[in-house]
């Protein structure tokens, strides 16, 4: 989430990847402020922190999350279609294959599967 994002940000390693679904939630302190939370300025100021310049790989992955758990029929496999992205810029020392053997190892068999297409779902995307 956008909000969440940026409220982490101090935390982010100088080499670290930020990856953010594009639905926003609005948080209750935004509820009970008199200014509108407004999720495109948010993501504008975290592109513009994190991919401030060409030369550097991006550091900040939004994820238009709707239209992937869309394509996937699922909305139970958002943790790891945003871990798949991340995994898939390069900048961790894992592939999405160690996700893969993760995933076989430590999720529940009935959501073996899912979570499986949900790493397919993001190696096919460009």
């Amino acid at each position: 989430e956008p909000a969440e994002a940026a409220r982490v940000l101090p935390y982010l390693a100088p080499d670290g990847v930020m990856v953010s679904a594009t639905t926003s939630i609005q948080p209750i302190t935004a509820a009970l402020s008199s200014e509108p939370y407004l999720a495109e300025t948010t993501v504008a100021s975290l592109e513009k922190r994190l991919n401030g310049c060409d030369e550097a790989p991006a550091r900040f992955v939004l994820v238009d999350d709707e239209a992937v758990l869309s394509q996937l029929g699922n909305k139970k496999a958002l943790n790891t279609v945003l871990l798949a992205f991340a995994l898939k810029t390069g900048h961790l020392p894992l592939s999405l294959d160690d996700l893969r053997d993760a995933i076989r190892v430590c999720v529940k068999p009935r959501f073996v599967e899912l979570n499986l297409a949900a790493i397919d779902l993001v190696e096919s995307k460009e």
